[in-house]
């Protein structure tokens, strides 16, 4: 009877086992960062039209690059449109989604006192009076930011105190800590990390925008499509705004 019951029990791990071979198995998706928190707030709705998890693997939209192109396999792709555009063209990805856009800010430390930066005097003002400040070497909104730098004059002076970062994640985290005063990077990326707050978007006459799309591996299956909609559908546009973004549908 003993031998009857370990026999049961093993055919029914042995079923078990296959089951979640075969209905566990979660889809891959790559996303930048600036899409981070976005993408995280609406993953549970994701993962329920796609019938299962979805791993995210998330980092600059450059770095992600280079690993599709090395052969990284993904279902899901979401970078910056340019990215995306760039892959579609490749026949890396298809069925490109224009999804959000997301400004450039200023992150500081939180309860720490906050300079104004409305208006370009103030920012100036704000970044020299700064002992350091950083941003991700290889983010999306690094050429904004040295665009700003450079048109005050103070790129110079800015650059013997800059940090440069991994990413955005490193960057807002050496502020969190205290340990750089400063963090200029994508507005979505400074919104809702812990220790750190949002003094506010860059000066209108300096600001600029980063437009985030999806898009699909040549093969996904159906369900990845069905998840990568999720994006651009029922309150999206409310949980981009929430995160410091502008939803592509809303504009």
């Amino acid at each position: 009877r003993r031998s009857v019951v370990g026999l049961k029990m093993k055919t029914l791990l042995i079923l078990v086992a296959a089951t979640g071979l075969c209905f566990g198995q979660a889809m891959h998706a790559i996303a930048s960062n600036g899409m981070r928190a976005a993408v995280e707030e609406m993953l549970p709705k994701m993962e329920k039209a796609a019938g299962g998890p979805i791993e995210f693997q998330y980092g600059t939209t450059t770095d992600l690059v280079r690993k599709i192109e090395a052969g990284q396999p993904f279902d899901i792709v979401i970078l910056t449109a340019d990215a995306i555009g760039g892959l579609v063209k490749s026949g890396k990805a298809a069925g490109e989604l224009p999804l959000a856009r997301s400004g450039v800010g200023v992150g500081m430390k939180s309860g720490v006192p906050k300079p104004a930066i409305g208006n370009s005097a103030q920012m100036k003002a704000a970044l020299e009076k700064a002992k350091s400040i950083t941003y991700a070497r290889e983010g999306a909104s690094r050429p904004f930011v040295e665009k700003m730098l450079a048109s005050m004059g103070i790129a110079q002076q800015a650059s013997a105190k800059t940090v440069l970062a991994a990413g955005s994640g490193a960057a807002t985290e050496s502020v969190a800590n205290g340990s750089v005063d400063i963090v200029l990077t994508l507005i979505s990326e400074i919104v809702g990390v812990k220790g750190v707050d949002l003094v506010g978007p860059l000066p209108k006459e300096h600001q600029d925008y980063i437009r985030f799309s999806g898009a699909l591996a040549p093969k996904a299956p159906a369900k990845a499509k069905a998840a990568l909609a999720i994006l651009t559908s029922g309150d999206s546009a409310a949980v981009y705004k929430s995160k410091g973004m502008e939803s592509s549908t809303s504009r």
